[in-house]
């Protein structure tokens, strides 16, 4: 495998409490002991209120296992309705206050945060005011994590999700408007399968803005051994110099276990024949 192409698989914080149907339905150190002797590379962590979290501690029990963090993920930080567009000014107050923690968190843990559906969604009747009402959520957030050595990662996500920024092209428009170096993409094959945005092509166009690629099969489940489009996906990755996270985030079928193995073995031989095709070229 490409030593670039590090793979890490969806988990949830000891302390996050709402479902993650996309990660590993395990306790927080089994996941991580049986992720390791699958052969990962290290964790996505999933937060629910991150301004509980002890960094060290968390930090601690990955690094035994011989794992890095991939990244801080923020769903769970939604549950309560807690959005960056939420119409109830409270609301609007909890996302941003827990999203600047799981910067700074991420930062701690040497890692980007990521942020997708806690942005929240817009109305038709007040859209243009939760739009900026995003926007202002997302300076703040990029502020705090590049203060603290990381880096925001917005991720492009399909309507039954979002409503706000859907397609990479929306999302990057924005990131470079912004123009913050903190800020930058996470791309998802799910979301950018649902809305008819092609993958390679996202990645080519993305480029240095692209932190991670998060990755799930047919009907968002394990990835597909048969399919080519791994290949095809991981051989614009080696052509862009892609050095982020290859992160699985999909639902767990038949068992976590079973899932975790699926995908990883997809990926080394996806990646395998990516790099076979390269030391053919070299050698014509």
């Amino acid at each position: 495998m490409s030593p670039s192409f590090r793979v890490a698989y969806t988990v949830a914080s000891p302390e996050c409490r709402v479902p993650v149907p996309l990660g590993y339905a395990a306790p927080f150190d089994r996941a991580l002991a049986e992720l390791a002797a699958l052969g990962y590379d290290g964790v996505e962590i999933q937060v629910q209120r991150p301004e509980r979290v002890d960094a060290d501690l968390l930090g601690a029990a990955v690094r035994r296992h011989g794992f890095a963090v991939a990244a801080v993920g923020t769903g769970p930080v939604s549950h309560d309705g807690a959005t960056l567009t939420s119409a109830e000014p409270a609301a609007r107050d909890r996302a941003r206050a827990r999203l600047v923690a799981a910067a700074r968190l991420a930062g701690r843990l040497g890692a980007p945060v990521t942020l997708g559906r806690s942005r929240g969604r817009v109305d038709e009747n007040r859209s243009e005011q939760q739009y900026t009402w995003a926007v202002q959520g997302i300076e703040a957030i990029a502020d705090a994590a590049g203060a603290a050595g990381s880096r925001l990662l917005l991720e492009p996500q399909e309507p039954g999700t979002t409503n706000l920024l859907t397609h990479r092209a929306e999302a990057q428009a924005l990131v470079e408007q912004i123009g913050d170096e903190a800020l930058g993409l996470v791309l998802d094959t799910h979301h950018m399968g649902e809305v008819g945005d092609d993958p390679v092509e996202s990645v080519r166009a993305a480029g240095r803005l692209l932190g991670e690629i998060q990755c799930a099969g047919p009907e968002r489940g394990p990835l597909d051994q048969a399919s080519e489009d791994s290949t095809r996906l991981f051989d614009s990755l080696a052509e862009t110099g892609f050095s982020g996270w290859i992160v699985m985030e999909h639902r767990q079928l038949p068992d976590s276990r079973r899932a975790a193995q699926r995908s990883l073995d997809c990926v080394r031989r996806a990646t395998s024949a990516c790099s076979d095709s390269e030391t053919d070229a070299a050698a014509d």
